[in-house]
């Protein structure tokens, strides 16, 4: 019993993070990057670092801040983070984003053009920046913030994403199937209870019917309302000649009415939820049709009252 307790709390604790903690610290991200974005007129409004050139200023693993860059205003010793280009990425094999300090300044035929440094190497970047590539302009930094974005964005951090979908996938089927289960669990039951019932009208019409019809079924009346002498199916008075079923659809009828008149739904509303065409429980009441056990289990089991007399 104590393993059984134990292992359905780890279930809802590893559910609370899996559903709950994990998405709200995901849209917090979200929502602090965007807002960002919007606040600083730049994307992405932050970078990592991902060597020692700019040591000590800037480490590895740190998170620079970026603000939106005038790039007719850049000058000589302001930190900026830009862009290179594929054919500097092949021939220099460097990174797609550089952190580093403008050195150098000078106009291009795509206007300005920066030549950058790290702090802490010798020689200056072998290549010039142009304007439209800078990201934006030191604004400070996070100490190792930049970490799980490098992580993720290694092909180790590719792989945690893939398991942790794949994780995430397969607990989703798990709960659709436990779901499903329950739900047939539920179906199950609630059948079997209207089997006992009409079971149990079976046993009981058995025993009332008489052991052969009151007339001829060619001269017997078909509907209950015809042994109506006076009056309406539910109050009115019974010719004496009427069989013991005849009887008993009257007294169902009225049980009926008096089971709808007691509850809070419409009759509608009973109908849909025992799965009986408003008709034929109109049909009952009105002495149209001698009522059938079946029809009777299902309309009792959602009034909570037996409908068989």
């Amino acid at each position: 019993m104590k393993l059984v307790k134990k292992g359905e709390r780890l279930k809802r604790i590893f559910g609370l993070i899996l559903w709950s903690i994990i998405p709200t610290i995901a849209f917090l991200i979200v929502v602090a990057y965007v807002g960002l974005t919007f606040e600083r007129h730049v994307y992405p409004p932050a970078v990592p670092v991902e060597g020692i050139s700019m040591n000590p200023v800037l480490h590895f693993g740190d998170l620079v801040m970026l603000k939106r860059a005038d790039s007719g205003n850049l000058h000589v010793g302001e930190i900026i983070a830009f862009r290179t280009t594929k054919d500097v990425q092949q021939k220099w094999n460097v990174p797609g984003n550089y952190v580093h300090r403008i050195v150098a300044v000078q106009k291009g035929s795509y206007g300005l053009q920066f030549q950058t440094k790290g702090d802490n190497v010798p020689g200056k970047d072998p290549f010039w920046t142009i304007q439209q590539n800078v990201i934006g302009v030191y604004a400070g930094k996070i100490s190792h913030g930049g970490y799980p974005i490098l992580f993720f964005r290694s092909q180790q951090g590719r792989l945690l994403i893939a398991a942790a979908l794949f994780i995430f996938f397969i607990y989703w089927i798990l709960g659709v199937f436990e779901r499903r289960r329950a739900a047939d669990a539920v179906n199950v039951r609630n059948l079997a209870s209207v089997v006992d019932e009409a079971r149990r009208i079976t046993e009981k019409l058995d025993t009332n019917l008489p052991a052969s019809p009151a007339m001829p079924i060619t001269q017997a009346k078909l509907r209950p309302r015809d042994w109506i002498i006076e009056g309406d199916f539910l109050t009115g008075l019974l010719s004496r000649e009427a069989p013991d079923e005849i009887q008993a659809a009257q007294k169902i009828a009225v049980a009926l009415d008096r089971g709808l008149g007691g509850s809070n739904w419409p009759r509608y509303e009973v109908a849909t939820r025992a799965q009986v065409p408003i008709a034929t429980m109109n049909a009952i009441l009105q002495g149209e049709v001698t009522p059938d056990f079946a029809t009777l289990a299902k309309l009792g089991k959602v009034l909570g009252l037996s409908l068989w007399i």
